[in-house]
């Protein structure tokens, strides 16, 4: 009992008016949060992603869906000195085979190419790499694609 007078005691703030904590200002919303906005996927299958995709080099990471199934990873070894020439052999393909808006992208060490067909959207990043089966001191650079299909608005 007499603990409890005790932490009565502490817990007093005798001789004026009780202090209170000023409250926190509300957070402004992050300046991208506005812009961001979610973006509704469909599901999607290997069959209807493998029948749209070109061949630019050799399978390195077979098509595979993600947990949810609602995107597909792969990886291409390309026959190319850098990831800027990989990138335009793989855009080019991508136009052969009915994509639009294939452009590649090239930087410094790396290069993105983006197209879309159908519905589904292709972002790939290539880059040069020291992996036995893709080295780029062999003339090959690795290409890692993720695709996705768009649910209609």
């Amino acid at each position: 009992m007499r603990w409890l007078a005790l932490v009565a005691l502490a817990g007093c703030r005798c001789g004026g008016e009780a202090q209170t904590r000023p409250e926190a200002a509300p957070r402004p919303p992050r300046a991208d949060a506005a812009v961001r906005a979610k973006v509704a996927m469909q599901p999607v299958t290997l069959d209807s992603i493998a029948s749209l995709l070109p061949a630019p080099g050799d399978l390195l990471v077979p098509l595979t869906l993600t947990p949810d199934g609602t995107q597909a990873h792969l990886a291409w070894c390309v026959a190319a000195p850098d990831a800027k020439a990989a990138a335009a052999t793989i855009a080019d393909a991508l136009d052969k085979a009915g994509w639009t808006g294939a452009a590649a992208r090239p930087q410094t060490a790396a290069a993105t190419v983006s197209a879309d067909r159908d519905g589904f959207h292709l972002s790939i990043v290539v880059r040069g790499s020291a992996a036995i089966a893709c080295a780029q001191d062999k003339g090959k650079v690795a290409a890692n694609a993720t695709i996705f299909h768009l649910a209609p608005p």
